[in-house]
């Protein structure tokens, strides 16, 4: 489950700050209730790899998949 909730926006709150940040998993509310789609686990405009001359992650995965992280994310096993 999202630990965090902004407007119609949950999402798992990684580092406690309260916002919806580009490296947060995040479900979105289409109206039927929350879902899964394309920007819950893709940033559309990349994924900065942080730090001085930080480059964009050419996936666009908000979160490394290295281990499944990305899927383990929401789900356990």
């Amino acid at each position: 489950m999202p630990t965090a909730t902004r407007g119609n926006l949950k999402f798992f709150d990684i580092n406690g700050n309260g916002r919806p940040d580009t490296r947060e998993v995040r479900v979105y509310d289409n109206g039927d209730g929350h879902e899964v789609e394309c920007a819950s686990c893709h940033d559309p405009h990349g994924v900065p790899t942080g730090g001085t001359g930080s480059a964009f992650l050419p996936t666009f995965l908000r979160v490394a998949n290295t281990g499944s992280v990305l899927c383990m994310t929401c789900h356990t096993k």
